[in-house]
């Protein structure tokens, strides 16, 4: 048992430990593009400086733009882990997202969910409020893979057998944290779509009556977004 609680407290510094990565990932991608732009003013030649900015092709500026705000729907699979499982069972939910796009390597993500789950006589409702900061790998066209990995406010509920008796647990605020891998493609200035797993793992809550409320939950999902 003391094995398992420090497996627990191991996972819970994964997140930190895969925003370092994405961060120190980022900042090399950052630096190598800004060598290979200087290199690339320094061989072509020095433009016209009648040229103006109407003159250049706006496609990709456009589609590149940033301090973008993108508001936008996910839905997909909740697949329960843990405890959640043993009460709920897996099914097609929604989640709403939001995107601001900070710079050319980094994002910041907001996702909340809502969803209950039924098995038999019992359930599992999770609820979550989830802050990423959304890295990407690298951009080819319009496609970008990315990761995520964050902290959140959840509030986990689930009613299960309590001395021979079904009973539902007290719905507090608990804090937990989350990871994601995806791909974005933007279509146009407007739209983008994602491709997204992302892992959920509030911490445990302790119940006045029974044992603690602890579980965990993937999603597989499909989103789309409106960017303004």
């Amino acid at each position: 048992m003391t094995g398992y609680k420090a497996l627990k407290k191991v996972s819970r510094l994964i997140p930190i430990v895969c925003m370092i990565g994405i961060s120190f990932f980022a900042f090399a991608q950052t630096e190598i593009s800004k060598k290979q732009e200087s290199a690339k003013k320094t061989i072509s030649p020095k433009q016209d400086s009648t040229e103006t900015p109407a003159q250049i092709p706006t496609t990709n500026r456009n589609m590149n733009e940033l301090h973008l705000h993108s508001v936008g729907i996910g839905v997909g699979q909740t697949f329960l882990g843990g405890k959640f499982g043993k009460s709920g069972d897996d099914k097609i939910t929604a989640d709403f997202f939001y995107n601001y796009s900070a710079s050319h390597s980094f994002d910041a993500v907001i996702n909340f969910h809502h969803s209950k789950h039924k098995f038999k006589q019992f359930f599992s409702q999770i609820t979550g409020l989830a802050l990423s900061i959304k890295g990407k790998f690298y951009q080819f066209d319009s496609l970008a893979p990315f990761a995520m990995a964050g902290l959140g406010f959840y509030s986990p509920k689930v009613s299960r057998r309590v001395e021979n008796q079904v009973v539902e647990s007290s719905s507090k605020l608990t804090f937990g944290n989350n990871l994601g891998l995806g791909a974005e493609l933007r279509l146009n200035r407007h739209v983008m779509l994602w491709i997204l797993a992302q892992y959920h793992n509030p911490f445990d809550v302790k119940q006045d009556v029974g044992p603690e409320v602890e579980g965990r939950y993937t999603k597989l999902l499909i989103a789309g977004f409106y960017s303004f």
